[in-house]
């Protein structure tokens, strides 16, 4: 299991996920790469990361990760870059403590920083880019026990 990466949808990269994961793991990670060849990579398992401490890495070539310590502790469930503009991206994760958070970017993933959105007893699973000429972001959350959902805007 990996990434199958191209840059021109005829040639292609194969980025294998052990490089991010523990040699034992059995998840494959969540990818997404920006315009300007940046890749994130967010491993929903903090016991099967490279780093049980850091669960999304950081490349712009596929073989050398790093993690970002503005993150260090927390279980991103997702992450995304924006499609216009490749310094943008937004995290959210599904802390255990039941205190999850959404962060950004503005330097590619490189440092991160918390938004004022921070929600007990709701996990947060997705995140997508608005179409068109929207800047909007829209991320959706859970509550498992009572089968409830939101999405913030």
């Amino acid at each position: 299991m990996g990434y199958l990466r191209s840059s021109d949808a005829e040639h292609f990269h194969w980025i294998c996920h052990e490089a991010i994961t523990q040699a034992d793991a059995i998840i494959t990670p969540r990818y997404t790469e920006s315009t300007g060849g940046v890749i994130l990579a967010a491993v929903g398992d903090l016991n099967q990361a490279r780093s049980t401490n850091h669960s999304l890495y950081r490349s712009t070539t596929g073989c050398d990760w790093t993690v970002s310590d503005d993150l260090g502790g927390q279980l991103v469930a997702d992450v995304k870059l924006s499609p216009r503009d490749p310094s943008i991206g937004v995290v959210v994760t599904e802390n255990e403590d039941d205190l999850n958070r959404i962060f950004i970017t503005d330097d590619s993933g490189e440092t991160w920083a918390s938004t004022d959105v921070v929600v007990e007893d709701r996990v947060f699973r997705n995140i997508r880019f608005a179409r068109g000429e929207s800047t909007a972001i829209w991320v959706t959350a859970t509550r498992q026990e009572t089968m409830q959902a939101w999405a913030y805007r």
